[in-house]
């Protein structure tokens, strides 16, 4: 794809954040988290859930929307459009994630505006790419949209 990082911009770009160690079933993002931060998974697996109350069962459930591997992103929605996360991300397996807080993302942006262009341009195809999976849209066929290292 055109204008989206190049391997030495990933290498800044990642720079720019803190890996964190997690153990498999530790939660990384709590659902309803306000604080705005992309999650880049480094290595393992990790899983995207969502508690959704269930009316006729008159408790919540907990769905699993997609699993996460090396090379995906999460949070691209809280950065893209504010607002709390709508879902929990929790490791699957002991995984390393480098954590991009909103105010090291911006001033990354403000500083490099070319990275920045271009991560903006790879955050919405990645979100684009995630909602069209989860709706099974026609952008289901789009492979997935990964950073690479």
């Amino acid at each position: 794809m055109h204008h989206l990082p190049t391997p030495e911009e990933w290498k800044t770009i990642l720079d720019t954040g803190k890996i964190q160690h997690f153990e498999a079933e530790q939660t990384i993002i709590q659902q309803g988290n306000r604080l705005q931060r992309l999650c880049f998974v480094i290595k393992g697996t990790c899983t995207v859930v969502m508690n959704k109350s269930d009316a006729r069962k008159k408790a919540d459930v907990l769905l699993e929307i997609r699993e996460l591997e090396q090379g995906d992103c999460f949070g691209a929605e809280q950065i893209l459009l504010g607002g709390e996360s709508r879902q929990s991300l929790i490791a699957f397996s002991p995984c390393d994630i480098c954590i991009i807080e909103a105010n090291d993302l911006k001033q990354l942006i403000t500083e490099n505006v070319l990275i920045g262009s271009s991560l903006m341009k790879y955050l919405a195809t990645y979100l684009y790419s995630t909602i069209g999976c989860l709706t099974k849209s026609p952008t289901s066929q789009l492979s997935g949209v990964r950073f690479s290292e």
